[in-house]
């Protein structure tokens, strides 16, 4: 399985940076594809039966991707796993990929606590931070992770009744359209974790700067 998986995974990953579309737009398609295939049993029968022709399976792929706004790349990709009766590894092919694009990407994951923090300075640039034994904190869909691109945690953004958290996004500038949803996506997380008590006693504040997409502010 590990091999399946990880073949389809580098072959969607591929023809993502070939044709230069955008990876967490791709990214989420393919997630939504499989949280349908996961979650609906009569779909899966369909996808799966040697009596259904491949046309009307792909029929039936075609509404979906109509209804749903699904991009070409991912319809040709689950169309591929459909053809060669490869749907059921859908779900852990999508989180491969989601591993193979952090990884082309330049990101890396860590499990961290704020607890675990010692005196210094974390740098978090580049890495997708996720937390351990704690609900997940933010993401494409139900916040999986939180963000942290271009963000640093040191230990004098603690103390005992506060954690500080600061990031500069792209709020203005010609990739705002971007920018302003993860940082509402980031709001919302901080807001979700504060209204739960925060991490470990302590309430999360985030200190949030526009870089307006300048390098210099960056």
């Amino acid at each position: 399985m590990a091999s399946v998986t990880s073949t389809y995974a580098r072959a969607l990953a591929d023809a993502v940076f070939e044709v230069k579309v955008d990876p967490e737009k791709t990214l989420g398609e393919a997630q939504a594809i499989a949280e349908l295939v996961a979650e609906s049993k009569d779909l899966r029968a369909v996808w799966e039966a040697p009596s259904i022709t491949a046309e009307q399976k792909r029929a039936v792929l075609d509404s979906i991707v109509a209804r749903d706004g699904i991009s070409q790349t991912v319809r040709n990709f689950v169309a591929v796993l459909i053809d060669h009766g490869r749907i059921n590894f859908l779900g852990p092919i999508v989180k491969q990929f989601e591993r193979e694009l952090n990884q082309r990407l330049g990101f890396t994951e860590a499990e961290i606590t704020f607890q675990d923090l010692s005196p210094g300075t974390l740098d978090l640039s580049h890495t997708r931070v996720t937390d351990a034994g704690m609900k997940p904190l933010s993401g494409l869909k139900g916040l999986k992770c939180l963000s942290l691109q271009g963000t640093k945690v040191t230990d004098e953004g603690i103390s005992p009744t506060e954690l500080v958290i600061g990031t500069h996004q792209d709020l203005s500038g010609p990739i705002k359209v971007w920018g302003i949803p993860v940082s509402n996506g980031m709001k919302m997380a901080v807001e979700e974790i504060n209204a739960a008590g925060g991490i470990n006693g302590r309430k999360l504040r985030m200190i949030l700067e526009d870089n307006g997409y300048d390098p210099k502010k960056a």
